[in-house]
């Protein structure tokens, strides 16, 4: 697995600061500094299913020097000064990682499903009518077959209705389409990442 993961750039802490807000700052480098946001957030990696995200205070583009802060339940104990996690920015999630690794795609044919609409605090939404309610969510209509596609979770290729017919999905209902599958999860490639 670390040969698959070594295409990711890393972040070794330097050094590790608890706040009196619960919160740690991690200072240390990033490989490949210019492509990470000086601003805002990105995702710490550590395992399948185990990531962190992490608020960015500073990044340098020039020396990779970058200061990291995230919530102290959320870091392990155990971590210390020379450990190092793969970094992900923020146009993607952890588990994008996860569901490469994990190797579980089974071709399948979209079905649509029945579609609940809802909103949360006054923004619209629609899931899967199957699916489990969401925080806060105020429901306002079940479309029956409403549930007509899915999108590539690399690609965002529409699957289903108005789109590729077939795709990849995991135990998870994840979705690849056939490209994307084919140049990415087959091989096992994360550099998909990178963009």
């Amino acid at each position: 697995m670390e040969s698959i993961l070594a295409v990711l750039p890393r972040f070794e802490v330097v050094a590790l600061e608890e706040t009196d807000k619960g919160e740690v700052v991690l200072r240390g480098k990033l490989d490949e500094p210019s492509k990470a946001p000086t601003e805002g957030w990105l995702w710490l990696w550590d395992s399948i299913e185990v990531a962190y995200a992490t608020t960015i205070l500073s990044n340098s583009h020039t020396t990779g020097d970058a200061v990291l802060r995230l919530s102290r339940s959320e870091l392990p104990d155990h971590t210390r000064s020379g450990d190092f996690f793969y970094w992900i920015g923020p146009g993607w999630q952890a588990y994008h990682v996860d569901m490469i690794l994990e190797r579980s795609w089974a071709s399948a044919r979209f079905e649509s499903g029945d579609a609940v609409h809802f909103e949360i605090d006054g923004r619209p939404g629609w899931r899967p009518a199957d699916s489990s309610p969401l925080p806060r969510e105020k429901s306002r209509e079940l479309r029956v077959g409403g549930w007509d596609h899915e999108h590539c979770e690399i690609c965002t290729t529409r699957i289903g209705v108005g789109g590729e017919p077939t795709g990849f999905v995991d135990p998870k209902e994840r979705w690849l389409c056939s490209s994307c599958h084919g140049k990415w999860a087959v091989p096992c490639d994360l550099r998909f990442l990178l963009s």
